[in-house]
């Protein structure tokens, strides 16, 4: 089964820090992005300067509202195992290094009277305007429309810390205390660009936990930009109460965005740019079944065998969870005489042997891929899955596909035109 969950929010942040233009403050760094249709990731530098250091950064800021999937695990309509994937999609990239890293963090969320403090606002400005909105978050503050917002962390004072530094510290202080990614130099994270929780590093030291550790991470070599990243434990650390959501930071990692010998440019679509590949929160589970009395398909590659639908309706509703039936036969049958009356000549397709995809139609973007979180339910009518409507975009085709693994080992795909829409 999958669920999809698009941002409530969502904007990217850029620190400009040209040779001429290191007087704070920089204006770039003040502008709000959150109404471009884009999410744009890039690290360039000046090779021609003699102290070599990156002049323009920037990271992505997305929020998922996960009130109505807690519900559904208290429900029990998504089990405790689910798995949960963060989805980026290439709008266009440049001088991409054929290697390189990305990671994903938790922001920091200040604790009690100093939420309000902490909580980003993702604004309207876009970089197409002559005089830029600077309704919400910037690379030095969560909102720019108020000026008491800056990037930082309340109470993080010496009588907390003691006489250590943050970089000497090796056990968490408290699950509502964050550990910076490095800092210090000027236009670095410690002068704006984020605060998150980075504790990494500190697995199984001094008896830090490592479930605690929600950090994602997606290494790239020769592939797609497209961001497929698994972000369980940092959901986990959400829904379970351990850290208030305010949201994620997608950044290069700290290596490769202070190296002076890699550069990058990746635009990814946002959720302005309401398209089918907006950023999302994929849900994936297992919850196929197997349990029943009718006769199972023979899936010789020999025979002749087609798969047809039960029930396929042309449209559904976005809030439905239908399902759907399928059932397979050989094209030519042979006729047996027979004195009892059938009540049902549907055949069930192998267990563990068949899997279902969906497809969007105009853009041909896999929604469910065949995979261990798509496989066939059977029962005592037929085959079967049932899918989560809530999340596919309204008003356009999806098509159903479906793979056998037949008795020698090999698959055989099923494409015949089975297509539906899901509407208002």
């Amino acid at each position: 089964m999958y669920h999809f969950i698009y941002p409530s929010k969502d904007a990217h942040i850029i620190s400009d820090n040209t040779a001429d233009n290191h007087k704070m403050p920089n204006p770039t760094e003040e502008k709000n992005f959150g109404g471009e249709k884009n999410l744009i990731l890039r690290k360039e530098f000046d090779a021609s300067t003699a102290v070599l250091s990156p002049i323009t950064v920037s990271r992505v800021l997305l929020h998922f509202n996960l009130n109505e999937l807690s519900q559904s695990i208290v429900s029990n309509k998504i089990p405790d195992d689910a798995t949960y994937h963060l989805r980026l999609y290439e709008r266009k990239s440049s001088e991409l290094s054929a290697k390189y890293e990305l990671r994903a963090y938790q922001l920091f969320d200040s604790p009690g009277k100093h939420v309000l403090y902490s909580r980003w606002a993702d604004g309207t400005g876009t970089s197409e305007q002559s005089r830029n909105s600077r309704d919400g978050v910037s690379w030095r503050k969560l909102n720019e429309s108020f000026d008491k917002t800056k990037w930082y962390i309340p109470s993080m004072t010496s009588s907390i810390l003691g006489n250590k530094a943050m970089t000497d510290i090796t056990a968490p202080l408290a699950s509502a205390f964050p550990w910076l990614g490095s800092g210090g130099m000027p236009f670095s994270s410690s002068f704006g660009g984020g605060a998150w929780y980075n504790e990494e590093g500190l697995k199984g030291q001094n008896g830090f936990a490592s479930d605690i550790c929600g950090v994602g991470s997606q290494s790239f070599s020769y592939e797609s930009p497209d961001v497929n990243m698994e972000v369980t434990t940092m959901v986990g650390r959400w829904l379970d109460n351990t850290r208030g959501n305010n949201g994620m930071i997608v950044k290069w990692y700290d290596k490769q965005e202070d190296t002076t010998t890699e550069t990058g440019n990746m635009e990814f679509y946002s959720y302005n740019a309401q398209s089918i590949y907006s950023p999302k929160l994929e849900v994936r589970w297992d919850e196929s079944t197997y349990s029943t009395n009718l006769n199972t398909l023979t899936i010789d590659r020999s025979k002749d065998i087609y798969l047809y639908m039960l029930n396929l309706r042309k449209t559904y509703k976005e809030n439905e969870l239908p399902k759907f039936r399928v059932s397979g036969r050989e094209r030519i049958q042979t006729k047996i005489v027979s004195t009892t009356k059938s009540l049902n000549n549907a055949l069930v397709l192998p267990n563990n042997k068949a899997w279902y995809s969906i497809t969007d139609v105009i853009t041909g973007e896999v929604l469910v891929p065949f995979g261990n979180h798509s496989k066939l339910s059977a029962d005592n009518r037929s085959s079967y899955f049932k899918q989560d409507l809530r999340g596919f975009i309204n008003n356009r085709t999806y098509r159903i596909k479906f793979k056998l693994q037949m008795s020698d080992g090999k698959y055989k795909i099923f494409d015949d035109g089975f297509e539906f829409r899901v509407v208002r």
